[in-house]
């Protein structure tokens, strides 16, 4: 089933921290939106937007992993497994981009919009190899 018990809601958590990241970014570099406006924050300030996006995308990561519990897609086992290494162990200050929130092989795909090139559960990623 591949999650959706919460409308894959931990993925617009992880959008809105991605827009931190580039609220930070153009902060440091003297870029402007698309609109010509540039936010002027100090130091300190950002650093409480980059803890935020941080906070956030361990959230999304949190939710992941009890939304492939409860949708049947990882056992109790599993989840325990991937809440250590993806929750507990993980970085969660990188910035930008897509958050690697499955495990497995790594596979670049055009299937989803969601994934385009990025690390996937084993059960999908046998589906993929599967295809040649």
């Amino acid at each position: 089933m591949s999650g959706g018990h919460f409308d894959y809601f931990q993925f617009r958590i992880r959008d809105r921290a991605s827009e931190l990241d580039e609220m930070i970014h153009r902060c440091q570099t003297a870029e402007e939106d698309e609109y010509g406006y540039k936010p002027d924050y100090s130091p300190e300030t950002l650093e409480k937007f980059a803890e935020c996006a941080a906070t956030m995308r361990k959230a999304a990561e949190m939710l992941h992993r009890v939304d492939w519990l409860v949708s049947g897609d990882n056992g109790e086992v599993t989840f325990h497994e991937l809440w250590e290494k993806n929750v507990n162990q993980r970085d969660h200050r990188e910035s930008g981009g897509w958050l690697p929130l499955y495990h497995g092989a790594v596979v670049d795909s055009p299937i989803s919009g969601l994934v385009t090139q990025g690390k996937i559960n084993d059960r999908i990623a046998r589906v993929f190899r599967s295809f040649g």
